[in-house]
């Protein structure tokens, strides 16, 4: 009766983000995006990043003290993390957990922050996804985006 060799792997594995199955959560996949953003001059985030100077948090070097981190600010699988300022590397106060996946860029709005077709349910003048784009591309704050009402070319 030998002992298995893999299992300390595996028990490795299974406390720094992986399963028993061998498949790495979505958290630590996450975690490992985020580092390889910020220092990995490989990477064609890079210049988006760390290119760009952002950080990320000396304490969250360790993945069990980002995930902890996270936990605490309501993170559950299935949810997402963005950065509150866009302009500041990856830090515990810096960090929104929002439900669902983002996709594209995110817009804040009522003190929280939406995707554009999400924004869409909030519109008061029937604007369409298009409108609503080009309007926000141009730099109009998301709350006039949504509310002024369209104008109608004459025919």
């Amino acid at each position: 009766n030998r002992p298995n060799p893999n299992t300390k792997h595996l028990l490795t594995r299974y406390r720094y983000g992986g399963t028993l199955d061998g498949k790495k959560t979505k958290l630590f996949r996450l975690w490992t995006a985020i580092r390889e953003r910020i220092y990995n001059k490989n990477s064609r985030a890079y210049k988006y990043y760390g290119g760009k100077g952002l950080t990320l948090d000396p304490r969250w070097e360790s993945y069990l003290t980002f995930k902890n981190d996270v936990e605490v600010r309501g993170y559950k699988e299935g949810c997402s993390i963005i950065r509150k300022d866009k302009a500041l590397g990856y830090s515990p106060d810096n960090i929104r957990v929002i439900e669902g996946k983002v996709t594209g860029s995110m817009y804040a709005y009522k003190g929280n922050h939406f995707t554009i077709n999400q924004l869409l349910t909030f519109s008061s003048n029937g604007i369409s996804r298009e409108g609503l784009c080009k309007r926000l591309d141009k730099g109009m704050q998301v709350e006039l985006a949504l509310s002024k009402p369209l104008m109608r070319r004459s025919k």
